[in-house]
């Protein structure tokens, strides 16, 4: 029974080392001869074909393995290769980035240059452009740098100090410089030397020693006196009314705009005007 059993061991493992799948069916009754002395070692060799444990299996795995590590190495060696690369395109770039950072700086350098030179050429444009001749000082264009910036003591401040109406203040501030249109019309309908003294004085009560500091070395220069706390006194063209024919309504307004523009405050009845008309 023994030699039986030893020679269906023997065509097991024979089978096993070719068809393993066909042994697979036979598995428990393999694994219970582990326990026989006689059968274990054959058994347990029919076993690890059943489950492809054979050494040539395994040597096999091994193979194709390390095959699989050779491809992956290579792989290694490409992606270490194609790294450098990229650092070297990095490195590159990084220092184009830095000469494009250097261009832009100085281009935006020579972009404030001609942005002070175009504030200097607008104010000169503005004076061009103007109906009347420019009469002002010198020294307004000083001034008007100072004030220009919005502060709770700037331009318009010294404006309302000089009773301009806040219809003046909206149209100098669409203007480039608000303070220079402003100083324009004060010179345009007063006397410069008293316009120059009155604007003195004013600053000086605004707290705007920068501003006043340039207007008094100004009229020292040009041999004036300096107003020391002299009261403001500033002396304004007379109230206008103007009473007109019907007929004549538009040349009426035309008259008050001019008379308005003169620096006359100026009163026109035209809604009485209409009211009366519509009740007729």
């Amino acid at each position: 029974m023994s030699a039986h059993k030893q020679v269906i061991m023997n065509t097991f493992k024979i089978i096993g080392m070719k068809h393993p799948e066909v042994l697979k069916q036979y598995k428990p009754q393999i694994e219970k001869m582990t326990s026989d002395v006689q059968f274990k070692d054959s058994a347990n060799s029919i076993l690890d074909f059943i489950e492809g444990r054979s050494l040539a299996i395994v040597t096999e795995q091994v193979d194709a393995n390390t095959e699989q590590l050779g491809i992956v190495t290579n792989d290694l060696a490409e992606t270490k290769d194609n790294v450098a690369r990229i650092d070297e395109t990095v490195q590159q770039h990084s220092e184009d980035i830095k000469d494009l950072n250097t261009e832009v700086t100085l281009q935006r350098e020579e972009l404030e240059v001609v942005k002070a030179e175009l504030a200097e050429a607008m104010i000169d444009i503005e004076r061009i452009d103007r109906k009347t001749v420019d009469t002002t000082p010198t020294w307004s264009h000083d001034v008007a740098k100072l004030l220009d910036p919005e502060s709770n003591t700037d331009w318009r401040l010294l404006a309302k100090r000089l009773s301009y109406s806040n219809d003046d203040l909206k149209a100098w501030a669409a203007h480039h410089s608000p303070c220079m249109s402003m100083l324009v019309e004060w010179f345009a309908t007063h006397n410069s030397s008293e316009a120059t003294r009155a604007v003195y004085i004013v600053l000086k009560d605004m707290g705007r020693d920068d501003a006043a500091t340039v207007v008094a070395d100004a009229m020292k220069a040009a041999g004036e006196l300096v107003p020391v706390d002299e009261p403001l006194d500033l002396k304004h063209p007379p109230s206008v009314f103007i009473s007109y024919q019907w007929g004549v309504q538009e040349k009426a307004v035309i008259l008050k705009e001019y008379l308005t523009n003169a620096g006359f405050s100026c009163w026109l009845d035209i809604v009485s005007r209409i009211l009366i008309n519509c009740l007729k």
